[in-house]
């Protein structure tokens, strides 16, 4: 009769819409995604590549299966150390086309404040000189940003600084570590109104696993709060330092 016939008709209509959503969903699964290991030795090649041509020599990791380690971390660490490295490679990306130079200690700091859209310290900026070792942390001492005069120091490869935490990579004399976390304390508190001078000695800092395990003579030089754009609050810290390596 016509109502089974119009049955019939619905039925292979609605069929033929349920496979063909079928077959989309199929074709989604199979087109091969780009990991996040994938996305981050792309861009640390690159980094590196452009890190090179300026004079910069940074080590990258010459295994067949690059980030190994990396990519054993769970997706969201994974996603969050990519995107902190993205904001980095933007950063020294703008650097070198706005002042032809990725050295410029100021320059990209101030870069890397308003990246991160935290704001400084008045008196802060004119005390870095370029040939500081630059490092932005939070208030969980993560570390958010370093120049490049950081990366080129080392002697460990690119993906162990970036897969790393500082202290699986450097070791320094427990006085000094208990020192330098006193003024790191320091820097939140409220009797602190700015950029002050970091009050730990002089001292040698050891690579703990690298190829060549360096040892570095560091001085260490300011450190400055910074404070989040909207709350106002102190969030995080810039330190610079300088370091020579001695063996």
């Amino acid at each position: 009769c016509m109502i089974n016939e119009r049955y019939r008709t619905t039925c292979y209509n609605l069929g033929g819409h349920l496979k063909a959503i079928h077959e989309l969903f199929k074709e989604a699964n199979l087109k091969p995604q780009t990991s996040y290991r994938d996305k981050l030795a792309a861009l640390t090649s690159e980094f590196c590549r452009a890190a090179q041509e300026s004079g910069k020599k940074i080590i990258h990791s010459n295994s067949p299966h690059p980030f190994e380690r990396f990519s054993k971390f769970p997706v969201e660490k994974q996603k969050a150390i990519y995107e902190n490295f993205k904001i980095r490679y933007e950063i020294f990306q703008r650097l070198g086309e706005e002042t032809a130079s990725i050295h410029d200690g100021k320059q990209s700091s101030w870069f890397a404040l308003k990246e991160f859209s935290l704001v400084p310290s008045s008196d802060l900026i004119e005390q870095i000189n370029d040939t500081d070792i630059v490092e932005i942390y939070t208030k969980d001492l993560v570390q958010i940003f370093s120049n490049m005069n950081f990366w080129s120091l080392c002697s460990y490869t690119f993906e162990d600084l970036i897969t790393h935490e500082f202290y699986e990579l450097f070791r320094r004399p427990d006085a000094i570590t208990s020192k330098l976390l006193e003024d790191l304390k320091f820097v939140f508190e409220p009797e602190c109104e700015g950029t002050f001078q970091c009050k730990v000695p002089d001292h040698k800092v050891d690579e703990i696993f690298s190829p060549e395990q360096r040892t570095f003579q560091v001085s260490q030089g300011i450190i400055s709060p910074l404070y989040d754009r909207e709350t106002k609050e102190r969030v995080a810290f810039l330190a610079t330092l300088k370091a020579e390596i001695v063996n």
